[in-house]
């Protein structure tokens, strides 16, 4: 950008124009980042929770990167992404959110970071998660077997059992 500043004068003085002065304006580099999410397991029984954490750090350096904004999301069945939630990283740069799915299969992970002034957005490798569905439900048997026995010859010995 060239900048000149001129004065058109008046009756005491005469006009002048400064010399063309050229100014190289730039936007501050962002810095790259790296952001990771990791799961524990990689199969879970159904009904179990999943626990993912994670963490936003300056890919040059390794500089945690804190107070900033992280989407989860998650997909079953390779299907379409949908928010599983958004956190804050804390001093560390880190992270940490739960999935308890209501149903049985292979679910893929992944969290995202949108940047800002300084940093460059980034997206963390995808995880895959499976979990399994649960065994089938088993009707317990309950069995109830009583024996009465009397004194007397005039009464036979009775066994009386129950079968639920």
């Amino acid at each position: 950008t060239s900048f000149r500043a001129a004065y058109e004068g008046d009756s005491t003085y005469s006009g002048s124009t400064s010399v063309v002065a050229a100014v190289d304006v730039t936007t501050p580099q962002q810095k790259a980042t790296t952001l990771s999410l990791t799961a524990l397991n990689t199969t879970l029984p159904l009904g179990k929770t999943l626990n993912l954490t994670g963490t936003l750090k300056e890919s040059q350096g390794g500089k945690a990167i804190p107070d900033a904004l992280v989407v989860v999301q998650y997909s079953p069945d390779g299907g379409t992404w949908s928010l599983l939630g958004q956190k804050i990283t804390n001093t560390t740069g880190a992270y940490s959110i739960d999935h308890t799915p209501i149903a049985a299969g292979p679910y893929q992970y992944r969290a995202l970071y949108a940047g800002s002034a300084t940093f460059t957005s980034s997206e963390s490798p995808t995880v895959s998660v499976t979990f399994s569905p649960l065994p089938p439900f088993l009707s317990p048997v309950l069995c109830i077997s009583t024996k009465a026995t009397e004194a007397t010859a005039t009464r036979p010995k009775t066994t009386t059992s129950f079968f639920i």
